[in-house]
């Protein structure tokens, strides 16, 4: 089981992160490796760390260009990737030293085009204690095979490692050519494998917390603007309207309700300027009869006052916490 797995790593102003996410990667058990760093117009030194790795390890190719987002930056290592499988990596997290034999090892058994591990979020300051979370998890435990469609589901109804793309394993050509969308800069991960999981990708889900996220302040999770609440809206909007095409008006619903959740994120965290915050309400307005019926009530009645009054809204929040 020597396959070739193409590592695809987007980079950008990491180079205070990247060299522990190297570091988890020549740590792997599995070593065919091809691991194509993507640096995505970096002003600091990442360019200088990126060609250092290229120099000292034959595996690593590095590729550059204008700076244009993660989706561009993971587009081109696509297009560059030669393994039989591709693994998606952030460069500012790691991964547990089996992670990339037990994916592989657990695709081929089962057949499986995709499989994935699940995600543990750990903040930059605890971030020290990483070698103490992949001591605690030394064996790969249980893996879990799911049919093309339970794998889908899945990502609707929760318990699926799959939801984000870091962790994320996939056989190349299952993969093809399709490719991230640029317009789409949270979530973008999330279409990415939903649209492959469209084509009748059956999965392998592995247990264990082999994938170690650091959670800090230029995380672009953290974007809570309007830019950031409409990528995450329309995220949401593309898969209901997907599904409602394929006639699963559950999953739908269930994006739907997701697409609110994402709006009350954004009114919760982010106190942004009164003209952003009326065109997030407008957008609200706009597909209010398709987002209501998804809802229950007290969600409904949710949506009524922060879409429709904000003001009063804010003056019941702001009671609430007194």
């Amino acid at each position: 089981m020597n396959d070739l797995v193409s590592i695809i790593v987007p980079v950008y102003n990491r180079q205070d992160y990247l060299p522990d996410c190297m570091q988890s990667i020549f740590a792997q058990s599995h070593r065919n490796l091809e691991i194509i760093l993507i640096d995505d117009g970096s002003t600091d030194k990442t360019p200088t760390l990126c060609a250092e790795y290229a120099a000292a390890d034959h595996r690593v190719t590095t590729l550059s260009g204008a700076h244009a987002g993660v989706s561009a930056a993971r587009n081109l290592g696509l297009d560059a990737a030669k393994g039989d499988f591709v693994f998606f990596l952030d460069s500012d997290d790691a991964i547990h030293p089996l992670l990339l034999e037990t994916l592989v090892q657990s695709m081929q058994t089962h057949h499986a085009a995709m499989g994935g591990t699940r995600v543990i979020n750990i903040s930059n300051r605890n971030w020290t204690l990483l070698p103490e979370y992949i001591r605690k998890s030394p064996a790969p435990g249980q893996t879990v095979y799911r049919d093309a469609p339970a794998a889908l589901r899945s990502i609707f109804i929760g318990g699926s490692p799959l939801n984000v793309i870091g962790g994320v394993m996939m056989r190349r050509d299952l993969i093809g050519q399709t490719r991230f969308r640029t317009d789409i800069h949270i979530g973008e991960d999330y279409y990415f494998i939903y649209e492959n999981l469209l084509k009748g990708a059956d999965a392998v889900f592995l247990k264990q917390l082999w994938y170690y996220c650091r959670i800090h302040s230029s995380n672009s999770s953290g974007d809570f603007s309007y830019q950031g609440f409409w990528t995450r809206f329309y995220r949401r909007q593309l898969v209901w309207q997907s599904e409602e095409a394929l006639g699963r008006p559950q999953n739908a619903n269930v994006e739907k309700h997701s697409a609110f959740m994402a709006y009350l994120d954004c009114v919760r965290k982010n106190a942004m300027p009164k003209a952003d915050r009326k065109k997030m309400c407008a957008v609200m307005k706009k597909h209010r009869k398709e987002i209501l019926p998804a809802l229950n009530f007290p969600r409904k009645i949710r949506f009524y006052m922060t879409v429709y009054f904000p003001f009063t809204h804010r003056i019941y929040c702001a009671l609430i916490k007194k």
